[in-house]
């Protein structure tokens, strides 16, 4: 690694450094894998610790550092860790009113999906449980071809792959839908 790439990198570790500036260091897959590691694939949200998410905070950094853009780099890390990471777009940044500049993402998610007062989880489990049903009545009704097609985990019913989407995801597909509707 050079020195100018050196510096990048403890200038982000500190916090002293803009996502923009990381551009200068290239993409170490090393260290993507390394960072990874640390972060067990069954992790929500909701209950990572400040310290799981300052290495989400890392791995964003490093992602982003070759101008790969939030949308793709979010998709990227929420396919790595999806219980963990939001996909983070345009539609999403404007539903949640996160304002432009800001690199507190993950830690702000968190307090939401974490506030009592808000009863989000409870709310997004019963989404969750209502397209369960909905899926399972329709399996019933006789129109099983629809419920059990999935591109993403073959011979799946429907009704199973809803149950098993995180609070996360579920939030994600109530965000998309609100905002496809403005």
């Amino acid at each position: 690694m050079t020195s100018e790439g050196a510096e990048a990198r403890s200038a982000i570790e500190r916090g002293e450094a803009r996502l923009q500036d990381a551009t200068s260091v290239p993409i170490d897959a090393v260290e993507i894998g390394r960072l990874l590691a640390q972060l067990p694939t069954d992790l929500d949200l909701a209950d990572a610790t400040d310290e799981d998410l300052a290495v989400t905070d890392l791995l964003w950094a490093e992602v982003r550092r070759k101008n790969l853009g939030r949308t793709r780099a979010s998709k990227l890390l929420a396919r790595k860790r999806p219980r963990l990471c939001p996909v983070i777009d345009s539609v999403v940044v404007a539903q949640l009113g996160h304002g432009v500049g800001r690199t507190d993402f993950f830690v702000s998610l968190r307090t939401v999906l974490q506030d009592a007062t808000l009863g989000l989880p409870a709310h997004l489990a019963a989404l969750r449980e209502s397209a369960v049903d909905a899926a399972m009545d329709a399996a019933r009704s006789g129109s099983p071809d629809q419920l059990t097609r999935s591109d993403l985990v073959p011979g799946l019913h429907a009704a199973e792959r809803i149950g098993r989407l995180s609070d996360l995801r579920v939030l994600d597909i109530v965000l998309w839908m609100e905002g496809q509707t403005r």
